[in-house]
């Protein structure tokens, strides 16, 4: 459950959060079980594409285990070691955010933007990668897969539409494959090697 402290603190925004991070490197803060919906309602905004605007926010080595975030822009975020297993991530904005090292174990990321979001060295294994365009999501080939994924036909599709675009997918269609993608599915939506 998330420390009460933390919680109120996150309550008062993004710099307030920020501030009592750059004075305090430890212990971690343990937001785990965190619902932004629920317990950060005080920061959302209303009639906007994001219902939660954490953009900028340091939760570098925080503990976000079954955290649940839909509609929440982490724009230029750092999560970067961050424990987000079995977390809950829908339609939620990653553009330019460090997740490096993070734990994405057993999380289920639908509908996010992950453009320009560093991965490298993060942590997947039975993690659900469901609507999303992997195609500029930065560090791909550095994740270590613990164990396979679940990628759904329609990560295929938006991601393979970037060849189009000319996007090079080799780096992409590496991580597909160490998630646990046949290489009979990458071919079809990604192009033959």
């Amino acid at each position: 459950m998330a420390h009460p402290e933390r919680l109120a603190v996150l309550q008062l925004g993004v710099a307030r959060w920020n501030a009592w991070r750059g004075e305090r490197q430890r212990p971690r803060p343990d937001l785990s079980d965190l619902d932004a919906d629920r317990d950060l309602r005080a920061l959302y905004m209303s009639d906007d594409p994001f219902d939660l605007y954490l953009d900028g926010i340091n939760l570098a080595d925080a503990l976000l285990d079954n955290a649940r975030f839909e509609q929440v822009s982490f724009v230029g975020a750092d999560l970067s070691n961050a424990h987000l297993g079995g977390s809950v991530i829908r339609y939620c904005s990653f553009k330019n955010a460090r997740l490096e090292g993070a734990d994405l174990s057993r999380a289920e990321l639908t509908g996010s933007t992950v453009n320009g979001c560093r991965l490298g060295r993060a942590m997947c294994g039975d993690t659900r990668l469901h609507r999303l365009d992997l195609s500029e999501a930065e560090g791909l080939a550095d994740v270590e897969h613990r164990f396979a994924s679940i990628v759904d036909v329609d990560t295929l599709v938006r991601t393979g539409a970037a060849r189009d675009r000319g996007v090079d997918l080799t780096e992409v269609r590496a991580f597909l494959a160490a998630a646990g993608v046949p290489a009979s599915y990458l071919a079809l939506a990604l192009g033959a090697t």
